[in-house]
């Protein structure tokens, strides 16, 4: 007798499970979709949901994946340095907070290597770092 009435009554709590996750997959469904969809950086940033990684320059994602890159100066003017060791060039902030000095073959010393840029850079750079080795 036990076992004719359990059937019955697991078959109930079934169907109501599963329409309680069926209701509640509706709605983080609907949730998900009635975002506005951005189409700049500065709309990314104050949309719900999205995700802004540390780079240089920052890259702002959607949550539905889209992807945009912060606009940026282009070229920054060089910091004096009271020194005419070089002549002056216009430097641009690295793509990531450490510069790559490691020496290679038949390589020279590279421009974002040397005393000038590394301290431009630390003065100029938000995120940089310095110099690996």
């Amino acid at each position: 007798m036990k076992h004719s009435l359990l059937r019955p009554v697991v078959a109930v709590l079934l169907i109501i499970f599963g329409i309680l996750v069926g209701v509640g997959g509706l709605f983080a469904y609907q949730e998900y979709n009635n975002g506005t969809s951005s189409t700049s950086y500065e709309e990314c940033i104050k949309e719900k949901g999205s995700v802004i990684q540390e780079s240089y320059p920052a890259v702002c994602i959607t949550r539905r994946g889209n992807r945009f890159v912060q606009p940026i100066d282009e070229i920054m003017p060089p910091v004096p340095t009271g020194k005419d060791t070089m002549p002056v060039q216009e430097f641009r902030c690295p793509p990531s907070e450490w510069v790559d000095c490691m020496p290679g073959p038949n390589e020279g010393m590279k421009l974002e290597c040397t005393d000038e840029y590394l301290r431009w850079a630390k003065a100029s750079c938000a995120n940089f770092k310095g110099a690996a080795y």
